[in-house]
């Protein structure tokens, strides 16, 4: 994930973009095996006292991988988070398949907090790297 202009000790407006690939989809169409995500959002967010940004609206696609054909992609729109854990997409699919589903997406990540802190204090803590978990689709 990227954040723009990225988390310092003053809590502002930031843009943030995400890309994901998941090996393991839970949903209504049981041949989905794997999908990709993509969104771009934006949220008020600090390294202090944030920790992150606490809240913000994304919108994003979804594309999902079959072993027997090809199935449309999805416009996703909802809420994600970023913490010092991971991130968080809570979402509606609005277009495309699966639409007036929920999507939840969730990645982990573990960077060198010594590395972050520093950020933080230099030009920004500006990208965090992680691993995406199931994407779940309800």
């Amino acid at each position: 994930m990227t954040l723009a202009p990225g988390l310092d000790m003053t809590q502002r407006m930031q843009t943030v973009r995400a890309t994901a690939s998941a090996v393991t989809c839970q949903g209504p169409q049981s041949d989905v095996a794997a999908a990709s995500l993509s969104f771009e959002g934006a949220g008020k967010g600090a390294c202090v006292p944030d920790n992150g940004v606490p809240s913000g609206q994304a919108e994003g696609t979804a594309t999902w991988i079959t072993a027997a054909q090809d199935v449309p992609a999805s416009t996703v729109r909802g809420n994600f988070s970023l913490t010092s854990e991971g991130w968080r997409l809570d979402a509606v699919v609005v277009d495309g398949t699966f639409k007036g589903k929920r999507l939840q997406a969730s990645s982990t990540h573990s960077p060198d907090s010594i590395q972050a802190i520093g950020q933080c204090f230099a030009d920004g803590l500006k990208e965090v790297k992680g691993t995406l978990g199931t994407l779940n689709v309800s």
